[in-house]
């Protein structure tokens, strides 16, 4: 009698596999959208403080080319370039901005 070869992999040992791929994939998730939300928030507020310079700058001598403009949530710097804010969704009546 010959000895069949075994080929291939058993029901049981793939579902373990995809059971342990996606526990890891529930771990790994939240952390990288909370990465995701840091950098969006760190590249408007960059955005911000630029804009915000321009205008001081354009303001104080009028020569320089800047001022920058805020409409809702879209800054339009002095060269006609427009950055629409991916964290910050609105301005508070103290005018500080409020987040997601």
């Amino acid at each position: 009698m010959k000895k069949r070869l075994k080929k291939g992999f058993t029901l049981m040992e793939m579902l373990i596999v995809v059971a342990i791929i996606a526990v890891l994939a529930a771990i790994a998730v939240p952390s990288f959208n909370a990465s995701l939300n840091t950098a969006k928030k760190a590249a408007d507020d960059a955005n911000i403080r630029t804009a915000y310079m321009e205008t001081v700058l354009h303001n104080y001598d009028s020569s320089i080319t800047g001022d920058a403009s805020v409409s809702g949530t879209t800054i339009t710097f002095g060269d006609g370039t427009e950055y629409k804010l991916q964290y910050y969704t609105e301005i508070d009546q103290n005018g500080q901005w409020k987040g997601k």
